[in-house]
């Protein structure tokens, strides 16, 4: 946060400059990010809105991999970019380039046409779609299993979650 630009405390109502952080505490099998495409100047009756144009580069993999997530996999690849053409919020229209097997595609209403990984990632994405790369050496445990594993090991402490429980058993070693 930037001064003129600063948070307000909810204990003292103070306005302090301030850091944005964010944690993922579990990796999901399908991840979507949005981007930001539109501001709003609340300053002009009505309000206007209008369309960021900033080009925005995005990578066909991502890796949230660290200690934490060592066997929770966080390791994404992209098969799917929606974007929105148009100037206007409440108008434009959507087309979606979707990746099946090793092709990319174009959605665009009822016409699908093949094309290639490098104009997918020149278009300006509203939505980027990521899907969870499988692990090769760590076991999905459904609920079931884990309390099953919990009480053969005597670990009946409820109040530690499942997903605590499904990191921690993905990290020992299975030689």
């Amino acid at each position: 946060v930037t001064p003129g630009n600063e948070w307000q405390c909810n204990c003292c109502n103070e306005r302090v400059l301030a850091t944005k952080q964010m944690h993922i505490s579990t990796t999901p099998d399908t991840l979507l990010l949005t981007v930001k495409r539109f501001s709003c100047d609340i300053s002009t009756v009505p309000p206007t809105y209008r369309k960021i144009t900033t080009k925005v580069s995005f990578d066909l993999m991502l890796d949230f991999s660290n200690e934490h997530y060592s066997c929770n996999n966080a390791k994404y690849s992209l098969y799917g970019v929606i974007e929105h053409t148009g100037r206007a919020l409440n108008s434009g229209h959507y087309i979606f380039y979707g990746k099946r097997g090793n092709k990319w595609y174009t959605y665009n209403d009822s016409h699908v046409e093949e094309c290639n990984e490098t104009y997918v990632l020149s278009r300006q994405p509203f939505i980027l779609v990521y899907e969870k790369e499988k692990c090769e050496h760590c076991i999905d445990f459904t609920d079931e299993e884990i309390n099953i594993i919990r009480d053969i090991r005597g670990e009946l402490d409820d109040s530690i979650d499942l997903e605590t429980y499904r990191i921690y058993y993905n990290t020992l070693d299975r030689r």
